[in-house]
């Protein structure tokens, strides 16, 4: 009888916290999308994005933990609080370990925010950013992961973004 494997179509990496202050172009850093510790009177960590109310991040991040924590995780966690294998991919090897599963299809978790984004260009490098950043995620374990860009085929205003679509193509393994 054949055996069975566990593919998770369905996971999640956890962008890291500096990811697009960092790597977008210097015109765009200081409205670059961005993690924050208790902003604006708010406890826990807040995802930052232009134009909209901060995000809590514990709702995307919160792997691991049990009903009782996530009450408290869902708007008090921080990345401390998280497991590291949503952006450390050695660490994401012993996670699918312990939890069985032998491959994913991994999407981003904090990046669906930056389909918001009302400026284009912005919008476009963040994916630029993520999508580089999650090829290099990869490329850790290429035969057991996929990683699912992020990109906007027909971005607001544009053409479609077949540009996009074929270098995030071209990296996969």
């Amino acid at each position: 009888m054949a055996e069975y494997k566990l593919i998770s179509a369905d996971s999640h990496v956890s962008e890291p916290t500096d990811l697009w202050v960092k790597r977008v172009e210097k015109k765009y850093r200081e409205r670059a999308p961005r993690l924050a510790v208790n902003p604006a009177g708010r406890e826990g960590a807040y995802f930052v994005y232009e134009g909209y109310a901060p995000h809590p991040i514990g709702i995307g991040l919160a792997a691991g933990k049990s009903p009782k924590e996530l009450a408290e995780f869902l708007t008090k966690g921080t990345y401390g609080d998280c497991r590291p294998g949503g952006w450390d991919p050695a660490e994401r090897l012993k996670d699918n370990e312990l939890d069985g599963v032998e491959a994913d299809v991994l999407y981003t978790t904090l990046g669906f925010r930056i389909f918001w984004l009302k400026d284009v260009g912005l919008q476009q490098d963040c994916f630029r950013v993520y999508n580089d950043w999650l090829a290099t995620y990869c490329s850790y374990a290429p035969s057991v992961w996929r990683g699912w860009p992020d990109l906007a085929v027909r971005p607001k205003g544009g053409r479609p973004g077949a540009r996009p679509l074929r270098e995030a193509v071209s990296r996969a393994p």
